[in-house]
């Protein structure tokens, strides 16, 4: 199989195993040449986001990924630029990989099943995800344009219930598994 070198990641196994594809490592398939075309756009995607001077920098910082965390202004770029194509590649996976296995064999399924990326994933779950990359990948371009500072990098996020909470409700059911008392 005639892998595309990612950008950031050390090579192309190295980044189907921070995907945990592992097993494509072993065998040339459909989903390895979905695995190619991503790291593809996310190569693209960089170029258009951060312009060409800006990956050629980041590309040329010093990185060990084998060496411990990263300390220096340099090495945290490069660790978030490392990050982010394997957070990239992942949100495309997510969207293209479930088309492979969409035929009505049981061994779709299988196959399906036998990649961590995808296993027993409902569509719901596979949706919040996605949403959750995609947030992820925007605030680390960010980061990686120089649009903040390292020291500035940090954010905070606030979340609310799925449904509204009224003055008086309760979090238990209203039934009376719990006794009379709770109504």
């Amino acid at each position: 199989m005639a892998d595309i070198a990612p950008l950031f990641v050390a090579d192309a196994a190295t980044l189907r195993t921070s995907l945990r594809l592992s097993a494509l490592n072993e065998t040339a398939s459909d989903a390895g040449a979905l695995v190619d075309d991503a790291v593809r756009e996310v190569r693209l995607g960089f170029a258009r986001r951060l312009g060409l001077p800006r990956v050629t920098e980041l590309v040329a910082m010093t990185y060990d990924p084998t060496g411990g965390a990263p300390t220096t202004d340099d090495e945290m770029l490069r660790e978030c630029a490392n990050l982010t194509e394997i957070l990239w590649v992942k949100k495309l996976l997510l969207t293209r990989l479930p088309t492979v296995f969409r035929d009505s064999s049981g061994e779709a399924r299988l196959d399906f099943n036998t990649e961590a990326l995808t296993r027993e994933t409902a569509e719901a779950d596979r949706q919040t995800e996605i949403e959750r990359l995609n947030a992820s990948v925007e605030d680390n371009l960010d980061f990686l344009a120089g649009r903040e500072s390292v020291q500035d990098s940090w954010k905070a996020t606030t979340f609310g219930p799925t449904c509204p909470i009224r003055p008086g409700d309760t979090i238990f059911r209203r039934d009376d598994h719990f006794g009379p008392f709770l109504h």
